[in-house]
């Protein structure tokens, strides 16, 4: 009769440190003793559950930030970004960051003679930092008992249209696409979703209505950036006013 085998694990429901390749450790287990495996589930409460999942929102519900001051943006330019998602984690320590999602909720003003809103996303490993017109957003471990700090950074319009510096010759286009394709409304809201598997579409095309978009799986690694880029093609008169919320995860 074979002998038994016993296969030793650690207990870590909370993401472990993370080590160099090629380190001998135990295998990461669950408090139940189930081994803990890569896809863990078909939604993203794991990824909370052990501190991996981060958000951040607009800092006062009700309260949009304004894309502009008189008018908005109405053309493509590569130093008038939107929004910029920044991985701040070191390259002696690094993690990844997997951008999730983007909710916008359009309230306060929009353009008076906007056609339609587009966008566009650039990936780039030197600093697409704003100089000027943006604040930096704090985001938050959505799970209250983790201790995890959250390496991913977000800058957001501030009154104006944010300055961007240029991208660099490596820089790469990874989107572009609408997010409405007639004037947007006052209670409209858009979505992005990163490397979507689900259904997207519209509702309504005059009134207010939620409009849902697929935006490839961007992943960034220590130091990169995405920047987010929206014009509204003859938006004039008045600045579009948003207010937001990003997730993403932490890996």
């Amino acid at each position: 009769m074979a002998e038994p085998i016993t296969v030793k694990g650690r207990a870590s429901r909370l993401l472990p440190q993370a080590v160099v390749d090629a380190t001998e450790m135990y295998e990461r287990v669950d408090a139940y003793g189930s081994p803990m495996i890569g896809v863990m589930s078909s939604t993203k409460h794991l990824l909370t559950d052990e501190g991996s999942y981060m958000v951040a929102t607009n800092p006062t519900p009700s309260t949009p930030v304004a894309y502009g001051s008189g008018g908005t943006q109405a053309t493509f330019s590569d130093t008038a970004g939107f929004m910029v998602w920044k991985n701040n984690s070191s390259p002696l320590n690094p993690v990844s960051m997997f951008l999730d999602y983007l909710r916008l909720i359009v309230g306060g003003t929009v353009p008076a003679s906007a056609t339609s809103t587009h966008f566009a996303i650039k990936i780039d490993n030197v600093s697409r930092i704003p100089t000027s017109n943006a604040s930096q957003i704090t985001p938050v471990n959505l799970n209250l008992r983790s201790s995890r700090l959250v390496n991913g950074q977000l800058w957001v319009p501030n009154a104006a249209v944010p300055v961007v510096p240029a991208s660099s010759a490596g820089a790469r286009l990874v989107a572009r696409g609408t997010l409405r394709s007639v004037i947007s409304v006052v209670q409209d809201e858009y979505e992005l979703r990163f490397g979507s598997v689900d259904g997207v579409g519209a509702m309504a095309a005059a009134g207010a209505g939620r409009y849902v978009t697929a935006a490839p799986p961007i992943v960034l690694g220590p130091q990169e950036y995405a920047v987010l880029y929206l014009w509204q093609l003859s938006g004039a008169t008045n600045p579009l006013s948003v207010e937001f919320e990003s997730g993403w995860w932490e890996r």
